[in-house]
């Protein structure tokens, strides 16, 4: 399940990352305006690379947590 929650994660993360209003398009066009300046997203590529920062954050308990279960096994 972990694995598959990965491969999910990562290809979801990938998506906004390349969306027209995902990472990207924050990074470059919007110069890496600030995300936390209010809890409201007003703007679409703020939600979107709010959600990816999320993304990577379960990717990582993910891995961590199949690391443990692996060596647990072993």
């Amino acid at each position: 399940m972990n694995l598959a929650g990965i491969i999910f994660c990562v290809s979801y993360a990938g998506y906004l990352f390349v969306q027209k209003d995902g990472v990207q398009a924050w990074a470059t066009e919007h110069k890496a305006e600030n995300l936390v300046q209010t809890m409201k997203a007003t703007k679409p590529w703020i939600e979107n690379t709010r959600e990816f920062g999320g993304l990577l954050i379960v990717i990582l308990v993910m891995i961590g947590n199949l690391w443990v279960v692996r060596r647990k096994v072993t």
